[in-house]
């Protein structure tokens, strides 16, 4: 149900109904310890946040997928993350 409803958040063209359904699947998938989809999904929440022009969200969420990206030792997440990162 977290990945459908992140897909959903990803395919939608509003950005509130985005962050909407991309927070209720960061919700999920905090609540089962799925550090790859946390990180995944604070990545998209921070694109929707920098599209909507609130680069503090978009700064906090960034930090925290770089953190988890991180500990995980996704490097190619971890780069384009901090690309992104770098723009604010």
């Amino acid at each position: 149900m977290a990945y459908a409803l992140a897909n959903l958040g990803n395919a939608s063209d509003d950005p509130a109904e985005s962050r909407q359904l991309t927070g209720r699947s960061l919700a999920i998938k905090r609540e089962l310890g799925d550090r790859q989809g946390m990180a995944n999904s604070l990545y998209n929440l921070a694109e929707v946040s920098l599209c909507a022009g609130d680069l503090g969200a978009a700064r906090a969420q960034l930090g925290e997928a770089l953190e988890l990206f991180w500990g995980l030792g996704r490097r190619r997440a971890l780069a384009v993350a901090l690309a992104q990162f770098a723009r604010l």
